[in-house]
């Protein structure tokens, strides 16, 4: 059987949260604009990908600012 479903186990799991920046930019991209719902064309696929440019220079500002 397997482990998750082994009612033995039943009350020693524990829930765990975090946030995916990556999922936050996407949902926050197909949200709308709260008065209208986002609504995607046929076929459009939300996907994102990291700046790694902005993020290095974000990272060397808070170095900086630490000095």
């Amino acid at each position: 059987m397997v482990i998750a479903h082994d009612e033995s186990n039943s009350g020693w799991y524990e829930a765990h949260t975090l946030q995916c920046g990556s999922c936050a930019a996407r949902e926050s991209a197909t949200q709308g604009d709260g008065k209208t719902p986002y609504k995607p064309a046929p076929g459009e696929k939300v996907y994102t990908t990291l700046n790694a440019a902005d993020k290095a220079a974000a990272q060397l500002r808070r170095q900086a600012s630490r000095r």
